[in-house]
């Protein structure tokens, strides 16, 4: 199955610089949100929010199939 994948903030530099924090993963069906961050490299816990499909989700939310994932992590400013 194919999820597409928005990074926010620091976590785009895990992927390329022209993918601009976007990319389009192939997973196993029933794959969840950890492991889909998994697969890049992303660790759920230098996460503040996972979003699919505008819902609030969990690290053992199972994705389904073209649907979007947006990944925002803490900021701090000052």
């Amino acid at each position: 199955m194919r999820v597409f994948l928005r990074l926010y903030g620091p976590l785009r530099d895990k992927l390329p610089r022209e993918n601009r924090g976007r990319k389009w993963l192939e997973l196993a069906e029933g794959a969840t949100v950890a492991e889909a961050l998994a697969s890049i490299e992303i660790h759920w816990e230098d996460v503040l929010w996972a979003i699919n499909e505008a819902h609030n989700s969990d690290p053992q939310t199972v994705l389904n199939d073209s649907e979007e994932l947006s990944v925002f992590t803490p900021v701090a400013g000052g």
